[in-house]
């Protein structure tokens, strides 16, 4: 009986959660503009794991996104305090870096009405700040290396993973077998002493 017990809570503790999807399901939300639901679900899941680096990578990126609405809307005072929020997670992207350091000594002010209800509604009238075409790819392509460097990293650690669970499910089917070997061992010579069956 203890046997059953000590596989059944190592085979729990072997296989992972599901936060792929969970992590895909945020992703989905943040592109198809629905920062608002994504924000509240990555605040909730900070609560239980305030050191996910996922996590903390698409807050991050709301606050980027918030911030840049703000900013077009002449919200400066707001603006940066998402750029800093940001800054603080993500100092060497781009725009987050040059809106920082231009806001950060300037008395700052709200121009408009600061609409709370949703940041996703302005997405697709979102104005890029004024550069010039090769800054875009230029700043692109910075984003595709990181987004590469980053897969490769999850791809590594997926496979890590991957190899360590098949040994362990390898190893808990050696000590199933012979913790059956020992047992048909003992019930054979139990039998053979007293001549029957248990």
């Amino acid at each position: 009986m203890k046997f059953i017990i000590i596989i059944f809570i190592t085979c729990i503790s072997i296989f992972p959660r599901d936060e792929d999807a969970i992590y895909t399901g945020i992703r989905s939300m943040i592109d198809s503009g629905n920062v608002e639901e994504a924000n509240r679900k990555i605040e909730s899941m900070l609560k239980n794991d305030p050191g996910d680096p996922t996590l903390t990578l698409y807050l991050t990126e709301i606050w980027i996104e918030k911030a840049n609405i703000l900013y077009d809307q002449k919200n400066l005072k707001s603006a940066f305090e998402y750029y800093e929020k940001a800054y603080k997670n993500w100092n060497s992207h781009p725009v987050v870096r040059k809106r920082y350091f231009e806001l950060k000594d300037q008395k700052l002010s709200d121009t408009s009405f600061r609409n709370e209800k949703s940041f996703s509604d302005n997405t697709s009238n979102l104005n890029l700040p004024n550069m010039r075409i090769t800054d875009y790819h230029n700043l692109l392509n910075k984003q595709i290396e990181l987004n590469t460097s980053l897969e490769k990293k999850l791809t590594e650690v997926s496979e890590r993973f991957e190899s360590f669970q098949f040994r362990a499910t390898l190893g808990i089917g050696f000590l199933a077998g012979m913790n059956l070997a020992i047992f048909l061992v003992l019930l054979k010579s139990k039998k053979n002493d007293t001549g029957n069956v248990i």
